[in-house]
Formats: C-alpha cells, structure tokens, sequence
C-alpha cells in the first residue's frame, strides 16, 4: 500500500486485497491494477513526485520473487498518477550475492529487473556506502532511532511490493520485513540483529 510522509499521527489504515483467483474477464494482473487504482488517490501521488518501489529483487537462483511484469505495471501506473517511480531495494548484511550495490545490480539483471524492462530506474537505495539518514523512531520498543536508506527517505511516496517469506526469527517476513528491514542501511540492520547475534565469552 502507497505511504506518503506526514508529521500526523498514525492512525489504523484500511486494507484492501486483490483475489488471486482468476476467471474469464480478469485475473492477477488485472486485480492488481484495479487495486493500485483504489488505493493511490490525488492525495497519495502527485505530480513530479519521487516513487520508490519497494521490492525484493531476489537472492542468486531465487526463483520466488515477484516477477518484474507486476513491477514494471506498477510503475507504469505511478507515472500515469504523475509520479516518478523507481525500483528499489537495500544491500543485505550477510555476505551474498546483494552485499554490495554492483552485485545487487548484477543480480537483479540476472532475474529480469532491469531499467528497460520496467520503464524506471533501479536504485540501490543506500548506495555504494550505505548511507542513509538516521531518524527517531516515534514510540521505541527496543531502539530510539533508525537510520533509513538515503533514497528511500529522499522518496516523497513508499509503494510496498512484498512478497512472502519464512524466516526462523520472525515466521512470516513480508511487508513488515520488506520496509522495516529492507529500508534500512546495512549499519542499521546490524543493529536490529545485534541483540540475537552478539557472541557471548565463555572463559
């Protein structure tokens, strides 16, 4: 679901959903757009406004992610709205295929993301440094501030594409992870994690 800043309050949203069943007149794809339609208003995108797409370009020989055809429709709707979207997603704290921005980019060209083929750019949001802006966090649970991906805070609108995932930490990572993790800087990722992966001396 699109977000756009605001100093207001958080307050409960509304959730919308697109059936993934699929008949004669309509299916996935169509449902998707439909339900882009409903949620973005004239409110949520305006014209010449910075759109992040969120998403998860995929580990090497991930065969899971989403495909770039939905993103590349997403996209195509943003601008419709008068937006100016680009893909984007964050380099990870292990040691992979996505540690550094020119193999995360080798990677998402190897899965089929690339600027042509979604008619928007791809950003790595924290850069070749993983920079980003360090914010306060409005009601701290275990950290008093998050340091966000530099383009992603640049971005003036968030549209989440997530997909499901497992993980053994937090069961089912998907829109939560997607943005509380995938936004972030890898110095900051380091830190939600350090309180599970900190070694412990024994003498």
């Amino acid at each position: 679901m699109p977000t756009r800043k605001s100093s207001r309050a958080a307050k409960a949203s509304t959730v919308y959903y697109a059936p993934a069943q699929a008949d004669n007149s309509r299916g996935l794809y169509q449902s998707l757009e439909a339900l882009f339609r409903k949620v973005v208003t004239k409110e949520t995108i305006t014209k010449g406004d910075y759109v992040a797409i969120k998403l998860h370009f995929g580990e090497a020989g991930n065969t899971r992610h989403i495909r770039p055809t939905f993103i590349r429709r997403f996209a195509d709707l943003v601008k419709q709205a008068g937006g100016r979207p680009f893909a984007t997603d964050t380099v990870t704290l292990y040691k992979h295929q996505r540690h550094t921005l020119f193999a995360h980019l080798e990677t998402a060209t190897d899965h089929g993301f690339t600027p042509e083929g979604l008619g928007c750019p791809l950003l790595i949001a924290d850069g070749l440094r993983s920079s980003g802006v360090e914010v306060p966090v409005p009601h701290p649970l275990e950290l008093d501030s998050c340091v966000v991906a530099q383009a992603i805070y640049d971005a003036d609108v968030l549209v989440n594409v997530a997909h499901l995932t497992l993980h053994p930490a937090f069961p089912i990572g998907a829109a939560l992870k997607n943005i509380g993790m995938g936004c972030v800087t890898r110095e900051m990722k380091l830190r939600c994690h350090s309180r599970t992966v900190r070694p412990v001396f024994d003498p």
